[in-house]
């Protein structure tokens, strides 16, 4: 409830007097915040970034963010031992994020599993994110580990930066 209240505080007028004073929501700019804290955490994480996250969409981004946390969440506790590569691309009209994880998995990286075949909530709420901005999300196994990689729209919005007129 607490980040549906925040993410709604975006949708409002800023100028509004009933508007919530809420701390600023993480967007795609934050994924490499992201990334850092999974370093420290134990995980061995490459990040990459092409273009810029300006032109995507706070709503887009906020989405992107959170699935880029999964992501590396899932990695942390389900393939310790793997190299992990993330990437936000910032295209014409879409933004591509990919995480994967190059190395053993599960029981082969030493994980103990509480289920023959985990039942993936973490891979259905990703999903769910990225269609609610009219993305979409592929995960599962690589030749060589683990991958998840999306797409969605840059979005309407446009930020504009300090230095534009």
């Amino acid at each position: 409830l607490h980040e549906l209240r925040r993410t709604l505080s975006l949708l409002r007028d800023p100028h509004d007097d009933g508007a919530m004073a809420a701390p600023p929501l993480p967007d795609a700019g934050d994924i490499a915040d992201t990334v850092r804290a999974a370093r420290r955490a134990g995980l061995d994480v490459d990040f990459t970034l092409e273009g810029d996250v300006r032109r995507i969409d706070p709503i887009v981004g906020l989405s992107l963010h959170r699935v880029a946390d999964e992501a590396l969440d899932n990695a942390r506790r389900h393939a310790p031992h793997a190299v992990t590569g993330v990437v936000v691309r910032v295209e014409d009209d879409v933004v591509v994020l990919v995480v994967d994880s190059v190395g053993p998995l599960g029981a082969d990286a030493g994980v103990p599993s509480g289920y023959p075949d985990p039942p993936r909530y973490g891979v259905v709420g990703m999903r769910e994110r990225m269609a609610a901005v009219g993305g979409d999300l592929e995960a599962g196994e690589t030749e060589t580990g683990w991958a998840v990689c999306c797409r969605a729209p840059l979005g309407p919005a446009v930020r504009a930066t300090e230095a534009d007129p």
